[in-house]
């Protein structure tokens, strides 16, 4: 929680995003009818190469507003959590400009 940030939302393709971590889900549903009010969330999970287990809910809140008008429901988006580490922070904001450059592209 408080971790910087950086998005690439596929709607504005070659524009990066900051923003903040506000909280980390602890777990998730684990059957498919989906959980329970004040149960744990559920996630659908489609085709990844991530299995559903592996996934946990993380709400990030834009630093500004510049991305107003270019949310959307069932949008997709790319995220490079920043942690400690001085080196994987270098590669993962050279990862998400490569990503933001390829949204543009493709």
């Amino acid at each position: 929680i408080g971790a910087k940030v950086d998005i690439v939302l596929d709607v504005a393709p070659g524009r990066e995003f900051s923003g903040t971590v506000s909280s980390i889900g602890v777990g998730v549903e684990q059957s498919s009818t989906g959980g329970e009010i004040g149960g744990l969330s559920s996630v659908q999970g489609k085709s990844s190469w991530m299995r559903d287990a592996q996934r946990f809910p993380v709400i990030i809140y834009f630093d500004d507003y510049s991305e107003k008008g270019l949310r959307r429901i069932g949008g997709q988006a790319d995220v490079q959590i920043y942690g400690d580490s001085m080196i994987l922070n270098g590669l993962g904001w050279l990862w998400i400009r490569f990503m933001s450059l390829l949204s543009y592209i493709y």
